[in-house]
């Protein structure tokens, strides 16, 4: 998904309020997925590259995602002309330009819940370019969680007791993916949260402002994306888990810095986990 960051001191605001994401891994003992209409959340249109283009100093590769409706910042705007509206909002600063359409190929998925309980004792997915996702249940293995002191400066660690409690044990999400900024396969792990019984995919966009359709943020609805809560010491990258699922190293809270935030969403009518822009199968 294209990301576009916003200014530090919006963020260190905002950050703030991400703490409302956070909630406890509940297992159930449910097996097998049964998709209700109940379980809709709302639509996901997608749009991708058809071909290598460019449209001034944005470039595009043939399957690329361009942008999908799960961006909280960027959207596309349909128009009745031979071009898409590509538009975004900076922190106030409004850019856009023009996507032919014969470039761009539309798609429409279904978002709905995805129950811890089809997931919580492990789970392998794969995409039709042989990318692996992994759902498993991680142990804490000794380590803990830290959050920052914000009265020194530089911030310094602060132990967090309570979130240290709170993931003994810990719901992730390991997924291969093509970086295009190193042009590499790589690796990214995530800490889940729950809701209700279902992974915490969908969330209403708390950086929209208001009501209007016209402006940029809005987005009508629950839109699925998850932002970067735990990482690393320093942004060090790399695997916070071992394939058996013990943490391997103290991991540290993002509040004060720029999170990322990926698109994702579980489509029940292909049975597969969308993770910005491709789709990941549940294995037989």
């Amino acid at each position: 998904m294209k990301k576009n960051h916003f200014s530090q001191l919006l963020s260190v605001l905002l950050l703030v309020a991400a703490t409302w994401m956070l909630s406890s891994y509940q297992p159930h003992n449910l097996d097998r997925l049964q998709t209700t209409d109940n379980d809709v959340v709302g639509t996901l249109i997608s749009y991708y590259a058809t071909e290598d283009f460019s449209v001034g100093e944005h470039s595009y590769t043939k399957g690329e995602l361009i942008c999908d409706s799960n961006d909280p910042i960027n959207r596309i705007v349909e128009t009745k002309g031979n071009y898409y509206k590509y538009e975004g909002d900076d922190t106030g600063e409004y850019y856009s330009w023009n996507l032919p359409k014969s470039k761009v190929r539309k798609e429409v998925y279904t978002m709905t819940q995805l129950p811890v309980s089809r997931v919580a004792k492990g789970a392998r997915l794969k995409s039709k370019n042989g990318y692996e996702m992994l759902f498993f249940t991680g142990k804490i293995n000794g380590k803990k969680f830290y959050g920052w002191d914000s009265s020194s400066f530089p911030w310094q660690p602060k132990y967090d007791a309570k979130a240290t409690r709170a993931h003994k044990e810990m719901l992730v999400l390991r997924v291969q993916y093509y970086n295009k900024w190193s042009e590499q396969v790589a690796t990214n792990e995530l800490l889940l949260n729950t809701q209700g019984g279902n992974i915490a995919f969908y969330h209403p966009n708390r950086y929209g402002e208001g009501v209007d359709v016209d402006d940029v943020r809005y987005r009508a609805g629950l839109i699925g994306f998850l932002e970067q809560e735990w990482v690393m010491k320093d942004g060090y990258e790399g695997n916070m888990f071992s394939t058996d699922g013990r943490l391997l190293t103290d991991i540290y809270s993002v509040e004060g810095n720029i999170p990322e935030y990926w698109s994702l969403a579980y489509i029940a009518t292909e049975d597969a986990v969308y993770y910005d822009g491709t789709l990941y199968y549940f294995e037989k």
